[in-house]
């Protein structure tokens, strides 16, 4: 959503006389938030589908502790380079670990990664996948 002056306009979705709420595409509230939910159901299903062909790949253990996992839940899928600070990695092969909800919490709230068993693994993960992060952002630097 933008932000700053509001002003009449032509929504360029549905072509009629409204607040203008997003400038750059030219969108009302209503299809403003209807692009967003839109983007975010796709997203959501990519997610899910993903979440679950990783879990099948698995053999069910936590990486950590090594309990076996019963069922799926999206919760047993960490990422190692998180999804908001890397999004271009979200979907990446190498960037995940099997883990157990509590494990999984220790591994994102602990503050405490390097004591895990896990960690020698994902620091070098974390290094190579962090050096072509930043070398492909530095191409396209470059680039433009």
């Amino acid at each position: 959503m933008a932000f700053g002056k509001i002003e009449k306009g032509i929504c360029s979705a549905c072509e009629s006389e409204q607040w203008i709420v997003h400038k750059n595409k030219k969108l009302c509230k209503k299809c403003n938030d209807k692009r967003k939910s839109t983007k975010a159901n796709k997203r959501n299903a990519d997610d899910d589908k993903w979440y679950r062909e990783v879990f099948e790949k698995s053999n069910k253990t936590c990486e950590e502790c090594s309990k076996q996992l019963q069922g799926f839940s999206r919760s047993y899928v960490s990422h190692i380079l998180s999804k908001g600070a890397f999004p271009s990695y979200r979907y990446h092969p190498k960037n995940y670990n099997i883990l157990c909800y509590e494990c999984h919490q220790t591994w994102e709230f602990s503050g405490n990664r390097k004591s895990m068993n896990i960690w020698p693994k994902n620091e070098e993960l974390i290094y190579e996948l962090k050096a072509k992060y930043h070398e492909y952002a530095k191409n396209l630097k470059n680039q433009s």
